[in-house]
């Protein structure tokens, strides 16, 4: 079932009001890393083969929006479009690709580039791993 954009953001809104951005920004991460089995299996994945599915995965998971994937060398970029994020979304995202370096045993960083909520056309983020 597809998370729709309104309690998306309601959600997102009272965790970051609540809690905190730090506290969002682990949710997605431990989003990432606490699938249960999924999470075994995708130990055995690399960086390269989940970031090619994420476009499919944001899609199964969302009815707002789209993320395309750009990859490189040991670097990607991730671009979201469409739908309006609340202000802590970019938090989660970051946490949700650092959640997958680690559970791919990847060393690496991300971080947000542009924000639509900055006044940019999209959001986007930078995943660098060795």
């Amino acid at each position: 079932m597809w998370y729709d954009l309104y309690n998306s953001e309601k959600i997102l809104l009272w965790l970051g009001d609540v809690k905190g951005s730090e506290f969002v920004k682990n949710c997605g991460k431990y989003t990432v890393k606490d699938l249960g089995v999924l999470s075994y299996i995708v130990k055995f994945m690399d960086v390269k083969s989940i970031l090619k599915r994420a476009p499919v995965s944001y899609a199964d998971a969302f009815d707002h929006g789209k993320m395309k994937v750009e990859i490189g060398d040991k670097r990607a970029i991730l671009k979201i479009t469409g739908g309006f994020p609340p202000k802590y979304s970019c938090l989660a995202w970051c946490g949700c690709f650092q959640g997958m370096l680690d559970i791919t045993r990847a060393k690496g960083t991300d971080k947000e580039i542009k924000c639509f909520t900055k006044g940019d056309p999209h959001c986007a983020y930078e995943v660098l791993w060795d």
